[in-house]
This record gives C-alpha cells, structure tokens and sequence, in this order.
C-alpha cells in the first residue's frame, strides 16, 4: 500500500494538466474532419492553407501542393523556380482562388504568420476571398486547429 499512494496522489510531470488534462485529441481530430466532410463535398476543389491532416481525414483533396506544410506558399515571384520547387505561389493562388476552387479552408494561426511578414500577399488572398468567397463555418473542433472553411459564391 506505501507504493501505490503516492502514484494515486502525486500526479506524473509530464501529463497534461489545466484545459488540457481532460483533452481526447484523437476524438476532437475525428470531429474536426466529420465537420469538414460536412461542409465540403467529396469531390470538391480545395484551396488549403493550414495543416492538412483534417482535411485528409475527411477525404477532402485540397492541390497537391499545399498537402506538404503549410509552408509551401512562396513569396518568391518566379513562376518557373515556384512550380520546380513543388511549392505555390501568387499565380497559383490568383487561379485557384480567381476561378478553379469550390471551397478554400484556412488556418487563421498560419495565415496571421504571413500577414506580420508579407502583408500585401496576405492582403491579396483577402481580396480574392471577398470577391469570390463566403465564409461558410468555422471549424473548432480540434483546439489546436481552427479552420475557416469558405465556399465559392454563385453568381
């Protein structure tokens, strides 16, 4: 009995403690992509820009290019250089978003990164959002990331 009180009453240091003692991650993740299957047809066109394991989980396929990282958009202005890196850049956002995705989802906490640093990028992917999107739903199901999940307005 000496052995087992204290490993009823002193609490091992590396759990989780606070908001996050109580945390199913593995659930929260599971509702996050029921959310995004939700809101975003199977055969939908996605624009991606934030972690993709939701969206995989989802079965919803955003570009090959932006499944990688979520640092796969470049501000280098080179269509050449961008397309041979595997990676996107404003031409690829312009197309997408002007004309050839149905949905765009975002990660608010990724988007702010570029948007201290690059603003008129940012600035850019805004403005092609108002013009041809409508925020549909937030998903917050998975704390540790949020998605803005908008859908392509018919005209």
């Amino acid at each position: 009995m000496c052995c087992v009180g204290p490993t009823l009453i002193i609490r091992h240091p590396l759990l989780p403690s606070g908001a996050d003692a109580d945390a199913l991650p593995l659930r929260d993740l599971n509702s996050a992509a029921e959310h995004l299957r939700r809101l975003i047809p199977r055969d939908a066109k996605v624009f991606l820009w934030g972690d993709s394991l939701p969206v995989d989980l989802a079965d919803r396929k955003p570009y090959l290019r932006q499944i990688h990282s979520v640092y796969t958009f470049s501000i280098v202005d080179n269509p050449q250089l961008v397309e041979k890196s595997g990676m996107w850049g404003r031409r690829e956002m312009q197309l997408w978003l002007g004309t050839d995705a149905d949905y765009a989802v975002l990660e608010p906490a990724i988007v702010d990164e570029y948007r201290a640093r690059w603003p008129a990028r940012v600035q850019e992917l805004q403005t092609l959002l108002d013009q041809n999107f409508r925020l549909v739903d937030r998903v917050q199901d998975f704390r540790w990331m949020v998605f803005d999940v908008y859908e392509r307005r018919r005209n």
